[in-house]
């Protein structure tokens, strides 16, 4: 019966380290689990900012072509030298809109890159709590092994 207590405090002594070697790996791998999100993150980010720099090449190209078509349709009055106020309004407002339409996938694109940042941002906090979590557990493990001891050894009756 005398072996019973040492076994006892070898068992939480082993079953705390490792525990602990668990919480670590865990903690580390929800890190890389972060890191991965943030890295697709970025990817994802990177295309839509490619997608929407070729919505605003298609924007603008489409606007040279429509006005294009104005100086052609009036080439044959004479007037495509910007002599009427309908010519010149026409053409006007096609680059107007198209201008507009620029300025308005701008603002999605940084919409979208706040979000992607804010969830980026989010990760990184889980994570943290993760590896705050982990922590935790081994002090936990710590004070159960304190515990365990001070059992083992008789507590202050000895």
């Amino acid at each position: 019966m005398a072996a019973a207590p040492y076994i006892a405090v070898a068992m939480a002594v082993v079953g705390g380290m490792q525990q602990a070697k668990a919480a670590k790996k865990q903690a580390s791998a929800q890190r890389q689990q972060t890191e991965m999100m943030n890295k697709a993150e970025a990817a994802k980010n990177r295309y839509n900012q490619l997608l929407a720099k070729r919505r605003k090449i298609t924007t603008m190209r489409q606007a040279r072509i429509r006005a294009g078509k104005i100086v052609a349709a009036t080439g044959g009055s004479g007037i495509a030298g910007g002599g009427t106020s309908s010519f010149t309004g026409s053409v006007g407002s096609i680059f107007t809109q198209a201008s507009a339409n620029v300025g308005n996938q701008n603002v999605a694109t940084d919409t979208g890159n706040q979000v992607s940042s804010f969830n980026q941002q989010a990760a990184n906090f889980g994570s943290d709590a993760n590896t705050q979590a982990a922590r935790g557990m081994r002090w936990q493990a710590v004070s159960s092994i304190g515990s365990s001891l001070f059992s083992a050894s008789g507590g202050f009756n000895s």
